[in-house]
């Protein structure tokens, strides 16, 4: 199995960004924002995916500007096992 998380793009960004990841199995799919401090802001996503690659696209206008961490984690479907995971840091311009 292998997985991929891309860079978000653009980076740094203003008000919206792309995620983009990939999956080799149908896997549960959580992304997770998080401040610097290690704070949980919002929960992206969490469902399941088909094999493939797949883009999300992040609204964070509502958010100061600053450094924020994108936590992607690719679970079993069946049992929750965690397969891959991945953090990537962003900048938002305000």
């Amino acid at each position: 199995a292998s997985f991929h998380f891309f860079q978000n793009y653009p980076n740094p960004f203003n008000a919206t960004t792309n995620i983009e990841f990939s999956l080799s199995l149908p896997s549960q799919v959580q992304i997770e924002i998080y401040d610097i401090s290690g704070q949980n802001i919002e929960t992206l996503l969490n469902r399941q995916f088909p094999a493939g690659t797949f883009r999300y696209q992040w609204h964070a206008e509502n958010l100061a500007g600053g450094v924020y961490l994108i936590h992607l984690r690719v679970m079993s479907i069946l049992d929750n096992s965690i397969w891959y995971r991945k953090t990537r840091k962003v900048l938002l311009l305000k």
